[in-house]
């Protein structure tokens, strides 16, 4: 299959879409917040989703996800990894490239190929579970490929102390060897011997406006890889996603997850502050971290880790300009523990603060938690709302411990 360039995150309408005698136990999680259990009987042209036993249809740009219960399977660490552009991962087996291609084998099908353009970096050493018990990149890798400024490939080569790493190009790769040119010469090299390659970035993309947006879905895999395009329908036991101009057909048994990009939904996390002020009583006044704990890392509350959210400390007050476009503002609010605290009890004294949503100056919640305690699910209409502010005030024990989150914090047209 020839997947070429791909025009950045720029999505057309969504496309005429069937789903016939594919049915399965499912759940369809809401913009708000709710699920829905079913089994899905049809996804018509227009994106309305037809579930059994119920009458009414439920419209694709309402859902944020499909779930389907799909065992999944383990790809291990020494699998090799394929990271693009989009942020898409796939966990792939035999990758190579030449012509302008690359080319490899994964669980969306054998013999896939696409433009070089399209990946960002190629991982073919095994990961590393040093973060946190979490398998991720060596970190030279990662810094590598949030390196949004550099004009080019950069090679990352084993030896015994450790990754070296030499800027150049890579212009080619197969199943022994690696050719990568670096100081005007061609090179190759044992392709076990080469950890990774980071590939220099596109040029970024032309701005993006919300209804580009629409119909826009990213798939998890049952090994772990994901892939983002426009969904294109389900037939013949594939889910198709457009990719630019091209179809990528993945097989629907090994789907366990269709995470929907709603133009009616906003990340807190994408918008600028208006405002931002921090004051600490007898801590630091910790700035906030967007889709972060406010000491880094994930934000995790309880057994539950979010992918997005907004990290504060007490006192932290956020003011931004929502000019009256959404009707309701949704998250996920509560404590992280204390570093080295794993679950502290209610009133133990690390953490204690007061949750304060305003819209226009008006209070639309003032909810005080303390840390060991669940967190809380939040809902608020903000209709006509232009201001809205998102305050953590510290409670009875100063502001120690106060670390706070804003857990998938949105706003819903």
């Amino acid at each position: 299959m020839n997947l070429l360039k791909w025009h950045g995150l720029v999505f057309s309408v969504i496309s005429v879409i069937s789903v016939v005698n594919y049915s399965s136990a499912r759940t369809l999680v809401t913009l708000e917040g709710d699920r829905i259990e079913g089994t899905i009987t049809s996804i018509s042209e227009r994106g309305e989703i037809l579930l059994a036993g119920r009458d009414r249809a439920v419209d694709l740009q309402g859902v944020r996800e499909i779930e389907r219960k799909v065992e999944r399977v383990s790809a291990g660490l020494s699998a090799e990894r394929l990271y693009l552009a989009d942020g898409s991962v796939l966990v792939a087996r035999n990758v190579t490239m030449g012509e302008g291609a690359i080319g490899f084998d994964w669980l969306g099908g054998a013999g896939t190929r696409m433009g070089v353009d399209q990946a960002r970096g190629i991982l073919l050493a095994p990961l590393s579970a040093k973060a946190g018990g979490r398998a991720e990149p060596e970190g030279l890798f990662a810094k590598a490929m949030g390196d949004a400024e550099s004009r080019q490939d950069q090679l990352m080569v084993i030896g015994e102390e450790g990754l070296t790493v030499v800027p150049g190009a890579l212009a080619g790769m197969d199943a022994k060897e690696v050719t990568f040119v670096w100081n005007g010469q061609s090179r190759k090299i044992d392709r076990h011997k080469v950890y990774g390659i980071v590939l220099a970035p596109p040029p970024p993309p032309e701005v993006l406006r919300t209804e580009d947006l629409t119909g826009f879905v990213r798939v998890e895999l049952a090994d772990g890889s994901t892939i983002g395009g426009k969904l294109a329908g389900l037939r013949e036991g594939k889910l198709r996603l457009m990719r630019g101009a091209n179809e990528m057909a993945l097989p629907w048994e090994k789907v366990v997850a269709v995470r929907v990009r709603s133009g009616r939904m906003t990340f807190m996390s994408d918008l600028k502050v208006m405002e931002e002020r921090t004051s600490a009583t007898v801590t630091f006044g910790w700035p906030m971290r967007k889709d972060e704990s406010v000491m880094g890392g994930p934000i995790e509350m309880g057994d539950r880790r979010f992918e997005r959210g907004l990290g504060v400390h007490a006192r932290s007050e956020l003011s931004y300009d929502i000019a009256g476009q959404y009707r309701l503002f949704a998250a996920v609010i509560g404590l992280t523990p204390a570093p080295g605290s794993k679950a502290p009890a209610p009133g133990s004294g690390e953490g204690d603060c007061v949750f304060v949503v305003k819209g226009d100056g008006k209070t639309l919640l003032k909810q005080r938690m303390k840390a060991g305690e669940a967190w809380k699910e939040v809902r608020l209409d903000v209709s006509g709302v232009k201001r809205l502010e998102l305050i953590v005030e510290e409670g009875e024990n100063l502001d120690v411990g106060d670390l706070a989150n804003w857990a998938d914090a949105r706003l819903i047209r």
